[in-house]
């Protein structure tokens, strides 16, 4: 075209040049701007993974503690701590997307196993099904113990849409629950968090001076680390992983004995804590795999898809 142009209107050439330069170097540019981004990774040290993952488990703590049957399994808005203990009794559906969200991540963290994941989607999408909603869109604001719109009634298009996005991202973390293994490796991760936290709160416990008895902390944070070496090389059979999870288990169920009945709140919820994570994953092992209770074999983890 352009050498056409510059025979037959030579004099028109100069003018549409910026064109014909544009227009061949548009699938060079093209190509260019397709290219994938070199996102740049945060390079975090030892100390600083450890203390943001413990802050996700303490973040979990939220939904684990308020989102249950008692709210219908719809999330709080927020809980209030000081001056008085106030739980705000209103959810949005940006909270309700943000909280099933919530139960993924806190699958993917480990800290839940994937019957429990499911058992508490399943009960929140339950309980959203049965709200009022206004041709097909959900209010702004609900009381989750009424299970009633609060007033004044009004849709949000910002909440709507979040929860639309809530729902497209959980879609997609569920399907890939097909490939994941039975126990995946992040169920130890998690199980160290809690640990972690656990022996922080025994540490911090021995400072406190509130006429309350010391708990003879030596032991237990020796009794702990043992614990935690245990965690630190996972089993990659199931038979291995059904014996570690079942040996902790009674482990720190002694470990709860000796403790009393003045022991600190905090020592004792993320001891129960580390109990019932073990007892949830322990659960669904052998829900998955219940001829684990021979122990007999030893049987590669394979994914759920296989299963």
């Amino acid at each position: 075209m352009a050498l056409s142009l510059a025979f037959m209107h030579p004099d028109e050439l100069k003018f549409v040049w910026p064109l014909l330069v544009s227009w061949s170097l548009a699938p060079a540019v093209a190509w260019w701007i397709s290219l994938p981004l070199d996102t740049p990774r945060a390079k975090l040290s030892l100390d600083q993974s450890v203390f943001l993952r413990k802050l996700s488990r303490k973040t979990w703590r939220f939904f684990e503690t308020f989102v249950g049957p008692e709210s219908h399994w719809l999330p709080p808005d927020n809980y209030q701590e000081k001056p008085l203990s106030v739980i705000a009794n209103g959810t949005s559906p940006t909270n309700m997307g943000l909280s099933l969200l919530a139960n993924l991540a806190a699958y993917d963290f480990g800290y839940i196993s994937t019957g429990k994941l499911i058992e508490r989607n399943g009960f929140t999408l339950a309980s959203m099904l049965g709200l009022k909603r206004f041709k097909g869109h959900f209010y702004n604001w609900y009381d989750i113990l009424l299970l009633e719109p609060m007033q004044p009634q009004y849709v949000s298009t910002v909440d709507s849409g979040n929860l639309s996005g809530h729902l497209f991202t959980l879609e997609q973390g569920m399907l890939e629950l097909l490939d994941r293994k039975i126990l995946p490796e992040q169920t130890f991760d998690g199980l160290k968090d809690t640990l972690l936290i656990l022996r922080d709160s025994i540490t911090e416990n021995k400072s406190k001076e509130d006429g309350r008895e010391q708990i003879a902390s030596k032991p237990l944070i020796e009794e702990i680390d043992r614990l935690l070496g245990e965690l630190t090389s996972p089993p990659s059979t199931l038979s291995a992983a059904w014996l570690l999870l079942d040996r902790q288990t009674r482990n720190v169920s002694e470990l709860l004995e000796p403790l009393g009945p003045k022991v600190d709140d905090e020592v004792l919820w993320w001891a129960r804590a580390y109990e019932r994570q073990l007892l949830d994953h322990l659960d669904d092992l052998i829900l998955m795999a219940p001829w684990l209770r021979c122990q007999c074999g030893s049987w590669f983890i394979p994914s759920m898809k296989r299963s």
